[in-house]
């Protein structure tokens, strides 16, 4: 993995958890993670592993596309509650919710 990369996700992930008032040692425990692994990432010691920054993701309650992407739009908390939302819905009512909105957009350019 690139080192700017390893930099660019730990800091992400620091500032993740100081956004949500969090330590990051009790995220990497809940993540079954090394209290260390942070420090060993930014110290390429060890290079981070997609299944462990996923774990991290998932406590922090994010998506792990967000370590990946420089400067992606945050968003609302609206939009993070319909995308919260969307992951529960079964296969049937996510095509039946997207039909829905594609025709309301149909309806809309016809205005």
């Amino acid at each position: 993995m690139d080192k700017d990369f390893i930099l660019s996700a730990t800091r992400k992930i620091e500032s993740l958890c100081a956004e949500k008032s969090l330590e990051v040692s009790e995220v990497l425990k809940r993540a079954k993670l090394s209290a260390r692994i942070i420090e060993d990432w930014k110290n390429f010691k060890v290079e981070p592993s997609i299944p462990a920054l996923a774990q991290i993701c998932d406590e922090l309650g994010t998506e792990l596309s967000v370590l990946f992407c420089d400067g992606a739009p945050k968003l609302t908390d609206e939009q993070q509650d319909l995308i919260n939302s969307w992951k529960t819905l079964s296969l049937e009512e996510k095509e039946a919710i997207f039909h829905y909105i594609t025709a309301m957009v149909e309806i809309q350019k016809k205005r």
